[in-house]
């Protein structure tokens, strides 16, 4: 009952721990209007959860090298595989962009529009953007 005929489907099933819980409470006593603290006991009357994604955003790693002076030399520490560049797209990226590219064959400025920031274009001089991202308008 409820569904189309033919084989039996399946629902999500409710999690222990969710990432977040929201409360959503009367604001007033529809009876009086007296308006209802935060603060003041509940009981859970139902539940129910939603399953999403969060909307995709580039997260900035700064890399920096130590350096120390020991036995009369000055040492410094050595950047990481993905960290080689002045600026550069990380494995995260690569990993979502070039099947997004490749496999998908969606347009360039779409994925750009997958990595909107505050301060302005991204990955200028990374090599999977030369020529698009900030230099042609988006399809």
């Amino acid at each position: 009952m409820g569904g189309p005929p033919g084989p039996k489907g399946k629902t999500l099933r409710a999690v222990e721990k969710p990432d977040h819980v929201r409360l959503h409470r009367p604001e007033r006593c529809a009876v009086c209007g007296r308006a209802i603290s935060a603060d003041e006991p509940h009981k859970v009357a139902s539940k129910r959860q939603v399953f999403d994604l969060p909307k995709p955003r580039l997260q900035m790693t700064a890399h920096r090298l130590g350096q120390i002076e020991c036995g009369g030399q000055v040492q410094r520490g050595e950047y990481p595989p993905e960290g080689t560049a002045s600026g550069q797209d990380g494995p995260g990226v690569r990993t979502l962009v070039i099947p997004l590219a490749v496999d998908h064959k969606m347009p360039l400025g779409q994925i750009c529009r997958l990595f909107s920031h505050p301060v302005g274009p991204l990955w200028a001089g990374s090599p999977l953007a030369r020529g698009g991202c900030h230099s042609r308008p988006a399809t």
